[in-house]
């Protein structure tokens, strides 16, 4: 394979994993407005809490933020990816899978925002360590 090509190929897979950081930065924003609001910090222990208007912006971005993170999942595992991204794709592919299927809802209890909410940065990081990477291999 070209050297051009690898650097297309990992260009466009780069493209695609901004894209899905730029939606878990939605979903990041709207979370932090829930708690700013405090729609789910006025219910004690495991009561549930309304998201109000939020809920109706979390689960599109939350949709959105899962599209967008499968078809960076679909990218990385077609990239022709350098020796030295293969440890931190492969971990990436493993712990993203279903990331966001059972999160769409209207009201969420305060133990699931918060670990979306974890989950979300978590992910938000692998992304930013696997676009420094290409980044650093002249993508």
């Amino acid at each position: 394979m070209s050297s051009e090509r690898v650097k297309k190929e990992l260009y466009e897979t780069a493209m695609t994993g901004e894209k899905a950081l730029t939606s878990l930065m939605y979903v990041q924003m709207t979370l932090y407005a829930a708690k700013s609001q405090k729609t789910y910090a006025k219910v004690r222990g495991e009561g549930r809490a309304m998201m109000r208007h939020t809920g109706i912006h979390m689960n599109q971005y939350l949709r959105a933020a899962g599209n967008d993170l499968e078809s960076f999942r679909i990218r990385l595992k077609e990239t022709h990816l350098p020796d030295e991204l293969q440890p931190k794709a492969g971990a990436f592919l493993v712990q993203t899978v279903h990331t966001f299927d059972t999160t769409e809802k209207n009201q969420m209890y305060r133990k699931e925002l918060l670990g979306l909410e974890a989950k979300v940065k978590e992910i938000a990081e692998q992304i930013e360590g696997l676009l420094k990477g290409m980044r650093e291999l002249g993508a």
